[in-house]
């Protein structure tokens, strides 16, 4: 009577084997990402008691973004797919492109794709999370540091405000029309997208915790504590803030031909100030022009993209340059903003390096 059992457990083995196998795979890459994902339940679990703290509790909604969350990740991955995998695979060997993409499919691991799955929604949460901040910091800090950022942008640049450089290679309809979708639809994929390649892409692996860290800082760091030092509203906002209309008033004359128009920056940054001014909070609310995480996001973007091809990183680079220049046209930020937060990102990027160069060495 033993034998038969002693022939099924032979038999089961190898099946149990793997499942032991993936089990210690699942945890090590979970592990793997506990720093991260502590992060982001210390920076949601902060703001949360900010807002009860304050009497708030209504700013907080962590998980606003999940809506969105599935179609965006499938986009993402379709996305991934069709654009650098196939690609890649065929550029790889383009006699026998199936057999390449076939290889390149097994390096990731089902493991890390669990892991990076967990990581990606929770990295949502913390938009979420991000947004609630924001919103709750626009109502308790006032606006203040428009008119300096205003005057130090116009020095930096011989006394003029720099969209005004700009405006004889920007300042034609069918160019700030394109403008305006890069800037919005644009990169809004490019941030799911890259998000998603940094959480599951093998390619990826070794600078994944340099990518998030980066990420979080220039959230937490850029968007939260120096957006309320120096909390303002940009160009677009600039008469109601100060009083002083005239200003940017060329310029926002000029943006008012896209009023109405599918993913027109004018429409949305009226929407954006008819919530503030109810105190609402939704997807992407929250006003503050300095510094400008546009600029924050695309430049770790092409940091990233460095790092797997060098022709990618000089195309996100060509593209965080549009975003940058789009930020100051159509007048959602001072020049200023995209430089410090250029700068900051860099220095985090270029800083966490170091310091694993220095405990690989």
């Amino acid at each position: 009577m033993e034998q038969p059992v002693l022939a099924a457990d032979a038999r089961y083995a190898p099946a149990q084997a793997r499942l032991s196998g993936f089990a210690r795979a699942l945890a090590a890459e979970a592990k793997a990402d506990l720093p991260l994902l502590t992060i982001i339940l210390i920076y949601a679990g902060a703001v949360a008691a900010a807002c009860w703290l304050l009497g708030r509790p209504h700013f907080y909604h962590p998980l606003i973004y999940m809506g969105a969350f599935v179609p965006a990740l499938v986009m993402a991955l379709l996305s991934w797919f069709v654009f650098i995998e196939v690609p890649s695979a065929i550029i790889s060997d383009w006699r026998r492109p199936m057999r390449s993409f076939l290889t390149r499919a097994r390096r990731h691991s089902a493991a890390r794709i669990i892991a990076g799955l967990a990581l990606i929604a929770a990295a949502w949460v913390f938009l979420g999370a991000f947004t609630s901040a924001k919103s709750l910091a626009n109502d308790l800090v006032p606006f203040h540091a428009d008119r300096l950022l205003a005057d130090v942008d116009a020095a930096l640049h011989l006394g003029v405000d720099p969209w005004r450089l700009i405006q004889p290679l920007m300042g034609h309809h069918g160019v700030t029309r394109v403008i305006q979708k890069l800037y919005l639809s644009g990169w809004a994929m490019l941030l799911m997208g890259f998000i998603v390649a940094a959480a599951l892409s093998a390619r990826l692996a070794h600078v994944r915790t340099r990518f998030f860290l980066t990420y979080f800082a220039s959230w937490i760091v850029l968007g939260n504590l120096m957006a309320v030092l120096f909390m303002s509203g940009g160009p677009v906002y600039f008469g109601e803030l100060t009083g002083d209309h005239a200003r940017f008033a060329d310029q926002m004359g000029y943006l008012a031909f896209s009023d109405g128009m599918a993913k027109s920056s004018y429409t949305l940054q009226h929407t954006l100030w008819e919530l503030y001014s109810s105190g609402r909070v939704y997807i992407g609310t929250g006003i503050s022009a300095f510094p400008s995480l546009h600029v924050a996001m695309v430049t770790l973007f092409a940091l990233a993209a460095f790092e797997v091809d060098r022709r990618l990183g000089w195309a996100m680079t060509a593209f965080a340059a549009v975003i940058f220049l789009g930020s100051v046209h159509l007048a959602w930020h001072y020049a200023i903003d995209g430089y410090v937060s250029a700068a900051f990102v860099a220095a985090v990027w270029f800083g966490l390096r170091r310091l694993e160069l220095r405990r690989a060495a």
